[in-house]
């Protein structure tokens, strides 16, 4: 396995622009969370960061999500800078997609870049656009909004591999 990350970190991050509305065409998701958490993701009740999916379609998903606290994960501290759970739970989302879209297994890879400009706290509405690949390797973004309809984080130039065999 190989990381790397460049991490800049401003005293005063500049708020994210506010979301402007537009969702991409979506259909209902065909499977209840309870489905999902135990029948194509592995993760258990600490990491469950998705509450709701809003809906799916051929390039795009959204997804409620919840934000958590150390405590709620079992770690030491008041708050977290940037929330692990809400992280993952963005990548979590990205591997029901693409077993809804290619009846595939996905492994999410890569975060080319990750901003956030504001805590990630309370209920977010996550809109996740993925690019289909017919290839092994598929891409994403994300953007992560609160309940004042700020973008509070953004992914850019994610990146996962898909397989049946995974």
């Amino acid at each position: 396995m190989h990381y790397r990350g460049l991490v800049d970190l401003a005293a005063d991050a500049a708020m994210g622009t506010r979301f402007d509305g537009v969702l991409p065409e979506l259909e209902p998701y065909p499977h209840d969370l309870a489905h999902a958490y135990g029948e194509l993701l592995f993760h258990g009740p600490a990491l469950q960061g998705i509450t709701a999916i809003e809906g799916v379609g051929e390039r795009a998903m959204v997804v409620q999500l919840r934000s958590a606290t150390p405590a709620q994960v079992d770690l030491p501290g008041p708050a977290f800078h940037t929330d692990p759970v809400v992280l993952d739970s963005v990548l979590q989302a990205v591997v029901l997609w693409v077993r809804h879209t290619r009846g595939a297994s996905a492994l999410p890879s890569y975060m080319g870049r990750y901003v956030q400009h504001a805590p990630l706290q309370g209920p977010l509405r996550c809109l996740i656009d993925l690019e289909p690949s017919e290839t092994a390797r598929g891409t994403f973004a994300a953007r992560l909004i609160d309940a004042a309809g700020r973008v509070v984080a953004t992914i850019t130039d994610g990146q996962y591999t898909a397989s049946e065999a995974l």
